[in-house]
């Protein structure tokens, strides 16, 4: 919340006591319990910005005023009003009135609603501000007010921060669990610490976190046969290995490279993305480096074991004098390890008792160092490894809870935006020195440094989405970056390297950032974020021929090391990965500047590298952009797209936006492709007579006008990539009287998905047919015009029900407005070129062979093994390029969501976060029901906050988009080589087993929805191994019991059942066996098969659903049958699962990895930053 106007120097005290109109504010303040004070909630650690200044709020409540009407004076209730003692004034929040339609208008000092003649109060001018409160209302004595007033701000930033008053437990907590000792001696070790009265220090047996991250500790006290007799005189390197193999922490990091020194037990650290030699040899350079200028010191002995890419190590120490410990054996390096596994602990201590993904394991890691430094250690006669090296006691006064939530001042908010909330909304992960915090953002995925940040201890990671709990907090969606910073050639030089070492570090410039010493900036209130940037999609060599091919000029050194920063060093959101060693003592100084050589411009301040006056930038290379302009603009051949391919591919997220108007043409960069489209267009109309001149008086006596409209789209083949540019003019029906209904008859998906499993399995040939310009094939009377009489008079049949399927004996055609496909089987192949030859005469169509792309999808077939799958990744991509969730990375979700039953949110109304959110749910909807099953549950749960989402709502959506872009190779697929009509499938739960050809599954979670206590119910169909039908949603009544859900959504999967026998029946498929539906519930399934299991029950509605079951079951026209859990296909459609059982989901519904099948499109594409720049 924000009260911008209210300071110490713009409120006069006589106005201490009166309520002032603030149209800065969002939400209402008083500074006394008076005014009819009834208290709602107290303030639980949130605060209220007064200029620079924070105050507590310590309770809510409602309040009555005596305003000044037209009519006379009127009381008015205030609620949910903030009471923060010591407060300048009383604040009626200007946009709290504005939700409910009361507006200001300062040239007649009132307030009206709605209309402008409307007056509800008449406001006072006093002073420079509008008062809204009435003479004769009872007001508290200034007095006291002006007393509170004088002591309610806090010191300013400079005075020394006041000694951190703890309990031993909440010392333990802070110093990521430490040991009982070493919490009991932090008095003596520290500065800025006071320890009280209160509970001991738990023993590690009786702390939970303690219990799950020491279970398995072994300690080994064998001392070494030479010790040390001074700071880094014998030290230990180590690597350890911060997730699973393959995995990855949010920023590409795997790796954290260890340092322990014997004498002062001081840990050093820095993560990697990898541990290629070249990674590790500057890592290490640089540690020996740090340690000889910044600790003064000289490293006499390491002990290290033999880990792949030491080698170089060993030839560094070798030249530098250094001994080796051991030389060449295998022996296990014990104090390392020993050291390594204190930080593994306690790093997991901090990430458990926090609830930190674990892909912020190197953030954990990092802060177990720095409070180790911290820590006082027994061999050391319980002094900290910080005051062994320095000599100093550290200062602890700054240090809070990990995980704690943090509210960030964000000073970068736009000069209009005085309603929003001035806090971003995070976590503390980490120090970078005693007034540099590490917050991380979760709703926007990154991780800042700041200073100005406030903390609420009892308040951990709960969790995305669960950050909007009050109206008057609301998260800032965007956050301003760091401009990049201009690229420098080498600086410093490290004295370690020799010439030839030179080529090794700049190898190696790219896996990770250089180290920066940590320097405090006493001046700077910036809040640093790390900036996102745009990847390239080609590796070196493919740049380097697009280049020659555009005949852009030869770039500089500078620039080709920039532009050859691949994907495997960014991050999600577009961040380089890979950290500093830390200096002097301090974490790992993962600063704000992200600049890809920011090695070269953040190390040691020199006079002579400081430039005076105003920042110059470098120049833009233009002369990548001239040429693409030439390449690909050419005025003197306008059509060349039109005549042949392009010798430079675009793919759809490197286009600008295509033009919504005629006039957009004269300076958008494709506005001569279609220009040339749009003659195309006319000329069409032309051929076939679609238009006439008509006497004007005519036209208004006996004709509605509607006006015309251009629309251009790019036309992108089954990649992505641009492949025709296209105009349509179109008639605006928007305008038109409505006189009846019209619509146009389209292919249901799941009648595609089964005609597509069939011809896997009787290996018909597919082929697609494109109406030309489908709107002009129309000798109009009443503006209708039907395939389906052509298609009868070519002898098909419609097929009851599915207005675009036709069959006969021989073929089957369906098509989706002007896309026509046709099944056939290889012995009909004589009828079929009949068809074709019918078909053609009819019609202007286009042959497209065989179908390879239909509604969006893509089809992947393999005819030697009878196989077809289905996939969306090019719809997925440019939803990703749409909504700018495209970040390259390998740590996407594992699951769609973490968990369902998001809640209703309680912020205020945003009609621009509600539109984002229904239009990334509205495209989630089409991906849910064309190809993935698996985020259709999802789906169904984002589906019902469509009318007020909250933050947590779009991080939700947003989450199972980069699911979806994570897993977007995923395809369904039928498999039609079995011999007999059974399909194989397995489960690591519950062991193999086989399944029908075709079968049904449904399932119902009992009153998981808590707003209505209604129960979530879904089916499947599987054919041939394809998922052909499948929905998940809530059930329209609340029920009883589990046996009552179970057996409404068995009755509705029975229903969907009939109807697939029936559409079998019209296109000639008999399954020559009774269908089966798997269920859970074995007293459902007793219910429908027992006369003794009958369900009792006066519902009528489940009474009617019981006896129909029964009937179909007794008849033999279905069969169900119980199916164990851990094996039912249709679990994921009720519940959101964990990653191990969405894994087995995956597998249960076919759905499979078709990366291989995948063609290597898009090797010519030009450079995306060359592109971007036209717009």
């Amino acid at each position: 919340m924000s009260t911008d106007c209210t300071n110490k120097q713009t409120i006069k005290p006589s106005l201490i006591n009166r309520w002032i109109l603030d149209p800065g504010s969002n939400t209402h303040v008083t500074n006394t319990r008076a005014y009819g004070w009834k208290k709602r909630a107290d303030g639980t650690g949130e605060v209220v910005k007064a200029g620079n200044q924070e105050l507590a709020i310590r309770e809510w409540g409602d309040v009555i005023l005596l305003i000044n009407t037209p009519t006379g004076t009127e009381q008015i209730e205030l609620t949910y009003v903030a009471y923060v003692p010591g407060f300048l004034t009383n604040v009626v929040g200007l946009s709290r009135c504005r939700s409910i339609g009361i507006h200001f208008d300062s040239g007649r000092d009132c307030l009206y609603q709605r209309r402008w003649n409307n007056v509800i109060s008449k406001l006072q001018y006093v002073g420079g501000h509008w008062l809204i409160d009435a003479d004769g209302m009872e007001r508290p004595d200034a007095g006291p007010l002006l007393a509170a007033s004088t002591h309610a701000y806090k010191k300013p930033s400079h005075e020394p921060r006041k000694p951190l008053r703890l309990t031993l437990e909440e010392a333990h907590v802070m110093w990521g669990h430490a040991g009982r000792q070493a919490i009991g001696h932090l008095p003596g070790s520290v500065d800025g610490l006071e320890l009280v009265d209160g509970e001991q220090a738990p023993k590690w047996k009786d702390c939970d976190t303690c219990i799950q991250s020491k279970l398995t500790q072994l300690v080994s006290r064998r001392l070494p046969r030479e010790p040390a007799t001074r700071p880094f005189q014998r030290t230990s390197i180590d690597l350890i290995q911060l997730l699973e193999r393959g995995e990855r922490c949010y920023n590409g990091d795997q790796y954290l490279f260890h340092m322990v020194d014997q004498d002062s037990k001081w840990h050093e650290g820095s993560c990697m993305p990898d541990k290629t030699k070249a990674t590790l040899t500057r890592v290490f350079k640089r540690l020996l480096a740090k340690i000889e200028r910044q600790y003064n010191s000289q490293v006499i002995v390491i002990r290290l074991d033999m880990e792949a890419g030491y080698v170089e190590l060993l030839e560094i120490c070798k030249n530098l004098g250094i001994a080796l410990e051991p030389r060449a054996t295998e022996a296990q390096n014990g104090g390392i390890e020993r050291a390594g596994k204190s930080i593994v602990i306690r790093a997991r201590a901090v990430r458990l008792h926090a609830g930190l993904p674990e892909e912020y394991a190197n953030e954990c890691a990092m802060t177990a160092i720095y409070l180790l430094n911290r820590t006082p250690v027994e061999a050391i006669n319980w002094s900290c490894p910080y005051t062994k090296v320095k000599g100093v006691k550290p200062s602890v006064a700054h240090l809070e809870v990990i995980g704690a939530r943090a509210y960030v001042l964000n000073e970068k908010l736009l000069r209009g935006a005085k309603l929003e909330s001035r806090a971003l909304i995070g976590h503390l992960v980490g120090f970078d020195s005693t007034n540099i915090f590490r917050i991380w953002l979760p709703t926007i995925g990154r991780v800042i440094r700041t200073r100005d940040v406030v903390f609420l201890r009892d308040k951990l990671c709960d969790g995305q989405g669960q950050y909007a709990e009050k109206s008057y907090i609301r998260e800032v969606a965007e956050v301003l970056d760091i401009e990049n910073t201009p690229d420098y050639s080498n600086i410093l030089t490290d004295q370690l390297s020799s010439p030839e070492d030179v080529n090794v570090q700049q190898d190696a410039h790219r896996s990770e950032n250089d180290m920066e010493d940590e320097i405090e900036d006493p001046i700077s209130d910036t809040i640093h974020v790390q900036p996102r940037r745009r990847t390239n999609q080609q590796d070196d060599s493919q740049q380097q021929e697009t280049m020659r091919h555009l005949r852009t000029p030869e770039a500089t050194s500078e620039s080709q090391e920039v532009s050859q920063l691949t994907d495997q060093e960014m991050d999600d959101t577009g961040w380089e990965r890979g950290y500093a060693l830390a200096p002097e003592g301090e974490a790992l100084n993962r600063t704000s500047n992200n600049a890809r050589r920011r090695e070269e411009i953040s190390s040691q301040v020199s006079e002579q590298f400081i430039l005076k006056g105003k920042r110059s930038r470098k120049p833009v290379n233009l002369g990548t952009y001239l040429a693409t302009f030439a390449t690909c603009i050419n005025p003197t051949a306008p059509a060349k797209l039109f005549n042949e391919a392009p010798k430079i591919r675009f793919h759809r997220d490197q286009l600008p936006a295509v033009p919504k108007r005629w006039k957009d043409l004269d300076h958008h960069p494709f506005g001569a492709e279609f220009r040339e489209a749009s003659r195309k267009e006319i000329d069409g109309f032309t051929q076939r007579s679609c238009f006439g001149k008509t006497a004007r008086a005519s036209e208004i006596v006996d004709a509605e006008i509607l006006p015309l409209m251009w629309v251009f789209t790019y036309k992108f083949d089954e990649d992505g990539y641009l492949y025709k540019f296209k105009a349509r003019l179109v008639v605006r029906g928007d305008l038109q009287q409505d006189y009846g209904d019209t619509y146009a008859a389209t292919l249901a998906a799941k009648i595609f998905r089964c005609l597509i499993a069939l011809s896997a399995a009787f290996d018909l040939e597919l082929y697609q047919y494109d109406v030309l310009n489908a709107f002009l094939n129309a000798e109009l009377d009443r503006l209708t015009y039907h395939l389906t009489a052509t298609l009868e008079k070519l002898g098909l049949q419609q097929v009851p029900g599915v207005p675009c399927l036709f069959s006969n004996d021989s073929l089957i055609v369906f098509f989706f407005v002007d896309d026509i496909v046709v099944a056939v089987a290889s012995k009909n192949k004589d009828v079929y070129r009949q068809f074709d030859q019918q078909l053609r005469a009819a019609y202007d169509v286009r042959f497209l062979g065989e179908l390879k792309w239909f509604l969006g999808i893509r089809v992947i077939r393999d005819r030697s093994q009878k196989k077809i799958w289905l996939m969306q990744d090019s719809f997925i991509d440019k939803v990703a390029a749409k909504y700018n969730i495209t970040q390259r990375s390998t740590t996407y979700p594992a699951v769609p969501l973490a968990d369902g039953n998001i809640g209703l949110s309680t912020e205020e109304p945003d009609n621009k976060r509600t539109k984002l959110y229904q239009e990334l749910v509205g495209s989630l909807a089409y991906i849910a029901t064309y190809t993935r099953p698996d985020v259709a549950q999802a789906h169904s749960e984002l589906s019902r906050y469509l009318q007020n989402p909250g933050q947590k709502h779009v991080s939700a959506a947003y989450h199972v988009w980069k699911y979806l872009i994570g897993q977007k190779r995923l395809a369904i697929g039928a498999h039609g080589d079995q011999s007999s009509r059974t399909i194989y499938t397995g489960s690591s739960l519950g062991g193999a087993g086989t399944e029908p050809l075709f079968y049904g599954a449904s399932d119902a979670a009992f009153a998981d929805d808590l707003p209505t206590r209604r129960s979530s119910q879904g089916y499947l169909f599987m054919l041939y191994g394809m998922p052909i039908d499948w929905k998940a949603t809530l059930q329209r009544s609340v029920t009883k019991s589990t046996t009552e859900a179970e057996l409404l959504a068995l009755s509705t999967a029975a229903s969907e059942l009939q109807a697939w026998n029936r559409l079998f029946k019209h296109i000639r498929f008999d399954l020559e066996m009774i269908p089966t539906i798997y269920c859970d519930n074995l007293q459902t399934v007793g219910v429908v098969t027992k006369d003794e299991d009958k369900l009792f029950t006066r519902l009528r509605h489940v009474d009617v659903h019981q006896h129909w079951l029964r009937q179909e079951v007794a008849d033999g026209r279905i069969s169900v049958q119980w199916k164990p859990t851990n094996l039912m296909p249709a679990d994921g459609l009720t519940k959101m699962l964990v990653r191990q059982k969405h894994v087995e989901f995956l597998k249960q519904l076919g759905l499979r990895d078709v990366n291989e099948y995948l063609p290597n499109a898009g090797q010519d594409s030009p450079d995306l930053e060359s592109l971007t720049h036209w717009y």
